[in-house]
């Protein structure tokens, strides 16, 4: 193939297509289309994606340090990997990913657009420049946030199917009322923190561990499991005391 293109392939191509290594590459040819996996690992000469885009399988960017934002209308029928891409600055709109998203660190990243949907999972550790989540976004899977710190609130339809990880949120003020997890919610060192919402629901363990700013919990509060208050100096036992449901056991150290 060309050194810096990938214009040669016959298309569409109804399999899989493996380019990583390929650090010269910087284009793929307009209106792309590949039936299976599309890997593109550590291409770092490769510094933007072709509108409409459609990979029938998994999307792997890892490592494209040169991409800096995602084309509108892309589909990825599975999994769409983004570690690593530390130029990253923004996704494109009408984002579809049917598996699970992974933007572990991508630091550069301010915010998602507003009608992404996820199939899986949602991996957005160390994203430190993402100050919000847009309105309705949906995820099937886990939702990952450790280390967020530039994130304040969440939507205030955020829906949750699985585990929401919200450890080291630092600048987290408040969360929506009726939220609803399916799983395990971590709040661990969420410091800013100063109340839960009303008809919180968890469908696993609550852990606010360190949550120093929680003065009081909701009357109307339900964890599916267990209840971890270790560290959290500002609750008082009157508001321990507090007829909620837990179905687990509480941990206060």
């Amino acid at each position: 193939m060309p050194s810096n293109s990938a214009s040669e392939f016959k298309l569409p191509i109804f399999g899989d297509l493996d380019l990583s290594g390929h650090k010269d590459l910087v284009s793929l040819p307009d209106n792309f289309h590949v039936g299976g996996n599309l890997d593109l690992v550590d291409c770092a000469g490769l510094t933007a994606l072709p509108e409409n885009l459609h990979v029938g399988g998994g999307l792997d960017l890892t490592g494209c340090t040169g991409l800096t934002a995602l084309p509108d209308n892309l589909h990825v029928g599975s999994h769409l990997d983004l570690t690593g891409c530390t130029g990253l600055t923004t996704l494109g709109d009408n984002l579809h990913v049917g598996g699970y998203l992974d933007l572990d660190g991508s630091t550069g990243l301010t915010a998602l657009p507003d009608n992404l949907r996820v199939g899986g999972d949602l991996y957005l550790p160390g994203c430190s420049g993402l100050t919000a989540l847009p309105d309705n976004l949906h995820v099937s899977g886990d939702l990952d946030l450790r280390g967020c710190t530039g994130l304040t609130c969440l939507p205030n339809k955020l829906h949750v199917a699985g585990f929401l990880d919200l450890t080291g949120c630092t600048s987290l003020t408040r969360l929506p009322d009726n939220l609803h997890v399916g799983g395990d919610l971590e709040l661990i060192s969420c410091t800013g923190l100063p109340a839960l919402p009303e008809n919180l629901h968890v469908g696993g363990d609550l852990e606010l561990v360190g949550c120093t700013g929680l003065t009081a919990l909701p009357e109307n509060l339900h964890v599916g499991g267990d209840l971890y208050l270790a560290g959290c100096t500002g609750l008082s036992l009157t508001a321990r005391q507090v007829d909620f449901k837990v179905g687990g056991r509480i941990f206060n150290d």
